[in-house]
């Protein structure tokens, strides 16, 4: 039986810099919009992070937040999307999308405000750090921000950039989002039968639905 020898050369393995790993991710294509009351934000696929645009505790850059995400989530890319609403965390959201659009999962980053889905105030908030598929056209809510986000074939969404027909949804329904969830605020108590009264496991599953699988540590 012959063996093979092996030469050990003692040495620094050379780690990789945050550019070098910029220049081994696949290319960003935009495969939806994440929608504000404010504004519609691409979406790419891959890893995008929803964050506050300032305050007191922030001080770096976009591309140094960005580069900090890369490192804390393990991402050899992250774009960065960032909102100017005090209820949303620095880290609050991580949306992964595929490159074709096809599907969606998130992550709430334990935030502070907490994220749900749906327009509803009264909706369970999602568990931290476990990931939960969504659909397109799902509403969601980052701490007291209404959103929505939008996906779909990268030429799709090319379209709908050209022809404006995202932003041409943006104050109508975002504004009909807000003002129902403002008339379920002043609505009372919900009546025996409603999701509000099921068991936790039920509760979940008729709010937020079951997790899509554990999230890496």
């Amino acid at each position: 039986m012959s063996t093979q020898a092996f030469e050990i050369v003692s040495g620094t393995v050379p780690v990789d810099t945050y550019d070098d790993q910029l220049a081994e991710a696949p290319a960003k294509v935009q495969v939806g919009w994440f929608v504000t009351n404010k504004e519609c934000v691409p979406l790419y696929n891959g890893c995008n992070i929803v964050g506050r645009a300032k305050g007191k505790s922030i001080t770096k850059t976009p591309s140094q937040r960005e580069e900090d995400w890369c490192t804390a989530y393990n991402q050899s890319s992250v774009h960065g999307i960032f909102i100017d609403d005090e209820t949303v965390s620095s880290s609050h959201l991580m949306i992964d999308v595929e490159a074709d659009g096809s599907s969606c999962l998130i992550r709430d980053l334990n935030s502070l405000n907490k994220t749900r889905l749906g327009s509803s105030q009264r909706s369970k908030p999602l568990d931290p750090n476990i990931t939960y598929s969504i659909k397109s056209g799902d509403a969601l809510q980052l701490g007291l921000c209404q959103t929505r986000l939008d996906f779909g074939p990268p030429d799709q969404q090319q379209q709908q950039q050209s022809g404006g027909g995202i932003l041409a949804q943006l104050d109508g329904d975002l504004a009909a989002a807000a003002a129902a969830a403002a008339d379920e605020a002043r609505s009372p108590p919900a009546a025996a039968g409603c999701a509000a009264d099921l068991p936790g496991e039920q509760q979940q599953q008729m709010t937020v639905g079951l997790p899509a699988a554990a999230a890496a540590a």
